[in-house]
């Protein structure tokens, strides 16, 4: 069904929309609909949880062992408001 990789949130968000309007208009199983939707909650769940962990150990910079895929520390795009948050929570 899904013919283009999802690299971003962005990505997944459309793809969810196409989803969404393909189960509207009923061009798509509902079972395989309810499968596509488990999955992306459990690809949000697991970013949420990476973001998270950085949250607690208040290291910006810090290695993340349990996470150590380096896709995170690819990710340069956290907002600088959103750093400094983080730090004066310290």
């Amino acid at each position: 069904m899904v013919k283009r990789k999802i690299k971003t949130i962005t990505d997944l968000r459309d793809s969810l929309c196409d989803l969404y309007t393909k189960l509207l208009t009923g061009t798509v199983d509902r079972k395989q609909a309810q499968e596509i939707n488990n999955s992306a909650g459990k690809i949000i769940a697991t970013a949420k949880l990476q973001l998270e962990y950085v949250g607690l150990i208040k290291d910006l910079n810090a290695p993340l062992n349990f996470f150590d895929s380096g896709e995170f520390k690819k990710v340069k795009a956290i907002p600088e408001t959103t750093k400094k948050k983080i730090r004066s929570k310290k």
